[in-house]
C-alpha cells in the first residue's frame, strides 16, 4: 500500500517544482522589466518586430520557460488528483443511486461523460461551445490579435476578418441551438406516443 501512493507523492512534488519554477520566471521577468523601466535609461523602441524580439530576448525566453513549467505543473498536479479520485464520490452518489438500482445505462452514461469533462476542451463542452462554433472563436481571437499588433495597411483587413469570423461563431452557435432544441423537441414528440 505504501508503494501505491508513493508515485502520487512523486507527481504532487514535481507539479509543485513546477509551479514553483514558472513562479520564480515570472517574478524575476517582473523584476527585469521594472528595472529596466526604473533604473536604466530608455532605450528608443525599434520599429520592427524582428528587433523588438532581440531586445526582448531574454524577458521572451523566460516567460516561454514559465508557461511551459506552469502548464507541466498543472499537469502532474491534475493527473496526482485523478489517480486518487473516487470513481463516483460519496457526495453524488444520490444522483445516479436510482438508475444504478433500476438498471438503466442512460444516465449513468450521461454522468460518466460529464465527470470526464476536463481540462479546457472540457469546459467548452460544458458550456455547449464545440467544433464549428469552438474554431470560429479560436480564429475571431487570433485574427483579433493580429489586427491590433499590426500597424500598417493590412490590420483593416485583419479586422475585416475578425468581423466575418465573429459573424460566423454567432451564425453556427445558434444554429447548433436550433439542431438541439429540435432533437429535444423531437425525442418529446416521439415518448408521448
Amino acid at each position: 500500500m505504501q508503494r501505491h501512493h508513493q508515485p502520487d507523492h512523486f507527481l504532487r512534488a514535481s507539479g509543485y517544482t513546477f509551479v514553483v519554477v514558472s513562479a520564480v520566471c515570472f517574478c524575476i521577468i517582473v523584476y527585469l522589466q521594472l528595472h529596466q523601466s526604473l533604473g536604466a535609461e530608455l532605450q528608443p523602441r525599434s520599429p520592427t518586430w524582428l528587433e523588438l524580439a532581440g531586445q526582448e530576448a531574454g524577458p521572451m525566453s523566460l516567460l516561454f520557460i514559465a508557461v511551459v513549467a506552469a502548464l507541466l505543473g498543472k499537469g502532474l498536479l491534475v493527473s496526482a488528483h485523478m489517480g486518487s479520485r473516487a470513481t463516483i464520490p460519496f457526495d453524488d452518489l444520490p444522483l445516479v443511486e436510482q438508475a444504478v438500482l433500476d438498471g438503466k445505462p442512460e444516465p449513468i452514461d450521461q454522468y460518466v461523460r460529464l465527470r470526464a469533462l476536463t481540462g479546457i476542451s472540457g469546459n467548452f463542452t460544458k458550456l455547449g461551445v464545440t467544433g464549428l462554433p469552438l474554431t470560429t472563436v479560436f480564429l475571431t481571437l487570433v485574427f483579433s490579435l493580429i489586427s491590433i499588433a499590426s500597424t500598417n495597411a493590412n490590420s483593416s483587413a485583419f479586422l475585416d476578418l475578425t468581423k466575418l469570423t465573429l459573424g460566423a461563431f454567432i451564425g453556427s452557435f445558434v444554429q447548433g441551438r436550433v439542431e438541439q432544441r429540435r432533437s429535444s423537441d423531437k425525442q418529446k414528440s416521439n415518448g408521448g406516443r
